[in-house]
């Protein structure tokens, strides 16, 4: 059965759609993505969607295409009657039989299957320590950024290492933290590489700094204690997690 993934939002989210869509390959689906939803179009501003920044990568296969197919396709998946042709994503329908299919698949992994699906290219280990800290638009975690930055500054490593906060908001972060801490915002494959690479690396409450943990070599991280981080990670292999 021939099915298409709709990618949307940012880099992190679209990391799980990925992940179920190749999931879904492995079952035997022709999968292939659409990325009409990422760029800024008609569908999008009648949504109110923030537009992210984009990772050029080998990570998503060729058949991503950025073929308009109207605006009234993603509207089509709340029309109940239409749901073989299009409809967002349930846990519970583990072989799907819509021809389209939209959501973010969080829960694909506290539901279905903990181990993922995604392939990308290696990163070599360093000595850094990195805390991923983003305050954008996440104004229901600022707690847990809070929590997160403190135990980061609170951290004494057992050899002089570099010590770098990644963020969206550089200036308000720099008031934050010493001046010997550098603040960064690179481009997103430098920071999401950055995270994957660092030797400690402190979480934030974001599916960018989830995949990073999934898909990097860290010798230890410190991540939210969450439904999603809980079951996702605590048996990841090779590396110590401290849920926070």
């Amino acid at each position: 059965m021939k099915v298409t993934i709709w990618l949307m939002g940012g880099y992190g989210n679209q990391l799980f759609q990925y992940n179920y869509g190749e999931f879904l390959r492995s079952k035997g689906y022709d999968v292939s993505y659409n990325h009409y939803l990422l760029s800024r179009n008609i569908t999008t501003r009648m949504l109110g969607w923030t537009i992210h920044e984009q990772m050029n990568t080998s990570i998503f296969p060729n058949d991503v295409s950025n073929v308009v197919k109207g605006l009234l396709v993603p509207l089509f998946a709340k029309i109940p009657l239409l749901n073989s042709l299009v409809c967002y994503y349930k846990h519970t329908a583990r072989r799907p039989t819509a021809r389209n299919i939209f959501g973010y698949f969080q829960d694909f992994f506290t539901e279905v299957e903990t181990d993922h699906y995604i392939s990308v290219p290696a990163v070599l280990p360093n000595q850094t320590i990195v805390c991923h800290l983003r305050l954008g638009d996440t104004v229901w975690n600022r707690g847990k950024e809070t929590n997160i930055l403190k135990k980061f500054l609170e951290f004494e490593p057992s050899r002089i290492n570099d010590k770098l906060v990644l963020t969206d908001q550089v200036d308000k972060v720099r008031e934050l933290v010493p001046p010997d801490i550098k603040v960064e915002r690179n481009s997103l494959k430098n920071d999401f590489d950055k995270m994957r690479s660092a030797e400690v690396f402190f979480a934030s409450d974001s599916t960018l700094s989830f995949w990073a943990v999934r898909l990097g070599v860290n010798k230890l991280v410190y991540v939210p204690d969450n439904r999603l981080f809980r079951t996702s990670l605590q048996n990841l292999q090779n590396t110590p997690v401290i849920f926070y």
